[in-house]
């Protein structure tokens, strides 16, 4: 018969888990969670002031350097206006900036340049109707249609404008030559008066 083996304790005892407060679960998680919410703050300020500091960087490189047009030898000793080619609008924070910037500045630019063709083309036909009509067509033809060719959202804009632009220049051409017309009526109408024709023609009339 086999002997049975007793086996001894080793006197070594589990202590019991302690228990775990749920209220201390619920603060640290809540802990967490504000320690995360405050990060995510940090890291979007942070990000927004990178984004800040880039379109600041692009606004004023183009301020410095974008010329929306420039004057060159037409090669016979004169010159001709030639708009520059519009940059891409681009992807990055920097490239949209950038392109933001120099559209506002091109506007400008060009604003300036079409009231300057325009008043001279008034200048050199204050009271000719037909000759400032020719004038301003010329300025369609050649300075609007340059214009489409590098830049057509300026173009579509300036379309509008331009015609707005010259109708205040119209309604005082117009007026300058109705007044001369009707100076001249009046000088013909004085001159035949005081000439008699016209006290004869009434006689002969009676």
């Amino acid at each position: 018969m086999a002997e049975r083996i007793k086996y001894k304790s080793l006197g070594v005892r589990l202590q019991n888990i302690p228990n775990v407060q749920q209220t201390g679960l619920k603060e640290a998680a809540h802990g967490m969670y504000n320690l995360s919410k405050r990060l995510d703050q940090v890291a979007a300020f942070g990000w927004q002031a990178i984004e800040t500091k880039t379109k600041l960087k692009a606004s004023e490189k183009a301020e410095k350097d974008y010329k929306a047009y420039e004057l060159q030898s037409d090669g016979m000793g004169g010159e001709k206006l030639v708009f520059s080619q519009m940059p891409s609008e681009g992807t990055t924070v920097y490239e949209k900036a950038y392109y933001s910037a120099a559209q506002n500045k091109a506007k400008l630019q060009i604003k300036s340049l079409f009231e300057k063709k325009i008043y001279e083309a008034y200048r050199s036909n204050m009271s000719n109707v037909t000759g400032f009509n020719a004038a301003v067509q010329d300025i369609k033809d050649g300075t609007l249609t340059a214009l489409k060719e590098k830049n057509v959202v300026l173009h579509n804009y300036f379309q509008y404008d331009f015609e707005q632009s010259i109708i205040p220049y119209q309604k005082t051409v117009y007026t300058n030559w109705a007044a001369i017309e009707n100076d001249v009526e009046t000088s013909i109408f004085l001159g035949y008066a005081e000439s008699g024709h016209v006290a004869n023609v009434v006689k002969h009339a009676a």
